[in-house]
């Protein structure tokens, strides 16, 4: 599982990078559509409740995660681009 999600990331950066997105923005992106993503999942799955439910350090603990997710495919993929 965690290759599979690790390698849909990756693809995800891909293509905001084929679509022209670079930098921060495609950074900012990235994150948004890994963190939302996990949202949905985890809600869906019952695994946990919905985001709005969440406490702060909850919320800040995921967005610390996923923030080290994103930016360690971002500068995968600008190496990657060069």
């Amino acid at each position: 599982v965690i290759w599979t999600r690790g390698t849909g990331w990756g693809v995800l950066r891909g293509l905001l990078g084929a679509a022209g997105l670079r930098g921060v923005p495609a950074l900012a992106a990235d994150f948004a559509i890994i963190m939302g993503g996990d949202f949905v999942l985890l809600t869906a799955r019952g695994v946990a409740p919905a985001p709005w439910r969440w406490t702060r350090e909850d919320l800040a603990v995921e967005a610390l995660h996923k923030g080290v997710l994103a930016t360690a495919t971002h500068l995968a993929y600008q190496q990657l681009d060069r």
